[in-house]
C-alpha cells in the first residue's frame, strides 16, 4: 500500500520457491510449490511507515500470478503508537497526579496538533474518560506535537478551553508543547484541575519606616513584604474549618486555594505565627 515501505527480510511458510525484496514497495516470489495436503502459504514481510493509520495489503497489490492460483492477499496493517495521558481532579492543588485522585466528572476532549502547524486543525480529538481522566491516541506517528485539553471535538478548534469554576494546576495553561512521539509511545502526559477559586495577597511592613503613610492598610513604596508568615483560609464547610494554608515567600505574597464546596460565600484569611 502506499506510505508503507518494506525495511525488514521476507519469509514464507509452507511455500518453497523464492522470496526477494525489489525496492522499497514490491517482493517477489518466484517457483513455489505448496507441500502435499497444504492449500495456501503465507509470505511475511516487515514494514515502516512514517504515517500513522491503518493499512490495509488487498488483492489490488498482487499481479502476475500463475495459472490456477487465487488471488486472496489480505492483510491489515495498523501504523503508529500511543500517547496518552491523564487529566486528573488535583484536589490538593500540588500540581502532581497522585493516587487518590481521580477524572474531574467533566466531559473533556484532548487534541492532537502537529508542532509544525499550532494553528491546526488538530489530527486527532479524543474523549477524556469523565471517571478516570484517562485520554488516548491510538496511533500517532513519529514527531513533534502540541496536546490541548478543549471542552469539545472540533479537530478545527485548536484553543484550549476548560468550564468556568476550575484552575490549571500541572500544566495551567492546559497546552503540552514539544510532545515528542517515538520508540513504544509516550505517556503520562497529564494535566491537573482544581474545582474552585484562588485569593492571594501579601503580608508587608506597614510602618512605612522609608516612605508613605504609617499603620494604612496599603503597601506604600518602600514597605517591604515579611516572608515565613503562616496564613489559613477557614470557613465552617472544610475539613476542621480549614481550606487551605500557605506561608508568604520572600517578597510576602501568598496564593490559597479555596474549593468550590465553600460555594458563593466569604472566608477567613488569619495568620498564624506573628
Amino acid at each position: 500500500p502506499t506510505n508503507v515501505s518494506v525495511v525488514g527480510p521476507v519469509t514464507a511458510l509452507q511455500c518453497n520457491g523464492t522470496l526477494s525484496s525489489s525496492g522499497p514497495n514490491n517482493i517477489s516470489f518466484i517457483g513455489g510449490t505448496l507441500a502435499t495436503g497444504s492449500v495456501n502459504c503465507t509470505i511475511s514481510v516487515t514494514v515502516t511507515s512514517s504515517v500513522s493509520g491503518s493499512y490495509t495489503n488487498g488483492t489490488t497489490n498482487m499481479s502476475g500470478l500463475s495459472v490456477g492460483m487465487t488471488n486472496s492477499a489480505n492483510a491489515t496493517l495498523d501504523v503508529g503508537v500511543p500517547v496518552s495521558g491523564t487529566v486528573y481532579s488535583d484536589v490538593n492543588h500540588n500540581g502532581i497526579d497522585d493516587l487518590s485522585e481521580a477524572g474531574t466528572g467533566l466531559t473533556l476532549y484532548a487534541k492532537l496538533i502537529p508542532s509544525a502547524a499550532p494553528g491546526g486543525p488538530a489530527i486527532q480529538a479524543v474523549l477524556v474518560d469523565p471517571s478516570t481522566g484517562v485520554y488516548s491516541f491510538p496511533l500517532v506517528s513519529f514527531g513533534n506535537f502540541i496536546v490541548v485539553i478543549d471542552n469539545n471535538n472540533s479537530l478545527g478548534d485548536v484553543t484550549p478551553t476548560i468550564p468556568a469554576g476550575w484552575i490549571g494546576t500541572e500544566i495551567p495553561n492546559q497546552t503540552r508543547t514539544s510532545v515528542v512521539v517515538g520508540g513504544p509511545g509516550t505517556t503520562n502526559l497529564n494535566f491537573g484541575l482544581f474545582n474552585g477559586s484562588v485569593l492571594s495577597g501579601q503580608v508587608f511592613d506597614d510602618r512605612s519606616s522609608v516612605a508613605g503613610t504609617a499603620n494604612n492598610g496599603v503597601p506604600n513604596a518602600g514597605e517591604s513584604g515579611i516572608a515565613g508568615v503562616t496564613l489559613q483560609a477557614t470557613h465552617p464547610s472544610c475539613p476542621g474549618s480549614v481550606c487551605d494554608t500557605a506561608v508568604t515567600n520572600g517578597a510576602g505574597t501568598y496564593q490559597l486555594w479555596i474549593p468550590a464546596s465553600v460555594g458563593n460565600t466569604s472566608v477567613s484569611i488569619v495568620e498564624t505565627n506573628l
